[in-house]
């Protein structure tokens, strides 16, 4: 059985090129395909870098914070909830500290004591940072999502 598109030279020299094209198209289609897929594994690598760093960082910040803190509660008019006294102190505090927006001093009953901005007496008592603190006696974080401007 012959093909009657094969009777001419011009259709040979066709299915010749076409032939020969092929194997370069094919090796082109995978390299494309094999440089996507590194690509995406790239991605995805420089993604948990980023992450990793970022927990460290956050790591980090928690761990300056809960010493600054520490160091602060053993000042003389914190500890005595000298209002005028801590609240002074708190604002030099905040100045040399850009990381931190606020720092409050709570009595032991959960009361706000001092604060740096000034803020109005609130109680904090049923906040779940306060009553961890009280229970461990031991730094603790409020959990609260955060709006990013």
């Amino acid at each position: 059985m012959r093909f009657p598109f094969f009777k001419t030279i011009r259709s040979r020299l066709l299915l010749l090129v076409l032939i020969s094209v092929l194997p370069a198209l094919g090796i082109i289609i995978y390299s494309g395909l094999d440089r996507g897929s590194r690509e995406i594994q790239d991605a995805k690598s420089d993604a948990l870098e980023a992450v990793k760093s970022l927990a460290y960082e956050h790591e980090r910040v928690m761990e300056s914070t809960r010493q600054f803190l520490m160091t602060l509660a053993k000042i003389p008019g914190i500890q005595n909830l000298n209002v005028t006294e801590s609240n002074q102190l708190l604002e030099v505090l905040l100045k040399q500290n850009p990381l931190y927006t606020g720092i409050i001093v709570l009595n032991a009953q959960g009361t706000l004591c001092s604060s740096a901005p000034p803020s109005k007496p609130t109680s904090m008592a049923s906040s779940k940072f306060f009553q961890d603190a009280v229970r461990t006696k031991d730094f603790s974080v409020e959990n609260t999502p955060f709006a990013v401007p």
